[in-house]
């Protein structure tokens, strides 16, 4: 029975100790709205989201997919808020180790992309700012409502082939999911217009 007891602690100080994040706290920043040609765009940056103990595992070939999530939705007085569109952005990261180049994977709906280089600033920037993605086009809009958008992050890391999801199991402790953050409310003809 003290043994039981004895493990149970044990692997509950492990696991406290591999899910206390070891970075800044990881938030959704700079969000800002604009309409061009009447589409409602949005920009956004993923603040801390390269913590040293994910690049290390970046460099070390574990791929790496962030994830965002991005809600258009309408006010509603002393309701549910109604949601008028929402998008999720995947864009996944994996450094090839004989190469010593980063590849850049982008899913954006049906669009879907890739990009080579061996600069991590570049894919860095790439993987935390989202900038200028449509959200929904302002004549579906009602232009007397007030809307905002909810945004909301996460990375995960990919599960590897056998043996190596074993013995590097705590790679999936650095995983996170931000919180959901909104904008300011606005109103369609109030937004500034690129």
């Amino acid at each position: 029975m003290k043994r039981v007891s004895l493990l149970i602690i044990s692997l509950s100080l492990i696991a406290t100790i591999f899910s206390t994040p070891v970075y800044g706290k990881i938030s959704i920043d700079n969000i800002s709205i604009t309409s061009m040609s009447e589409d409602i765009k949005i920009s956004v940056t993923l603040h801390n989201g390269f913590s040293k103990n994910i690049v290390e595992a970046i460099e070390s070939g574990v791929p790496v997919t962030f994830t965002y999530y991005l809600e258009l939705r309408r006010k509603v007085p002393m309701w549910f808020d109604d949601k008028v569109s929402m998008r999720t952005i995947k864009r996944t990261l994996q450094y090839d180790t004989l190469k010593k180049e980063y590849e850049f994977r982008y899913v954006d709906g049906e669009e879907s992309g890739n990009k080579i280089t061996k600069e991590f600033d570049e894919i860095k920037e790439l993987m935390t700012q989202i900038d200028g993605i449509s959200l929904a086009s302002s004549k579906m809009l009602n232009p007397n409502k007030k809307y905002y958008v909810r945004i909301r992050a996460n990375m995960k890391s990919e599960r590897l082939w056998f043996p190596f999801s074993y013995i590097l199991f705590f790679f999936s402790f650095f995983d996170f999911d931000t919180s959901w953050e909104k904008s300011s409310p606005f109103i369609i003809k109030t937004i500034p217009i690129k």
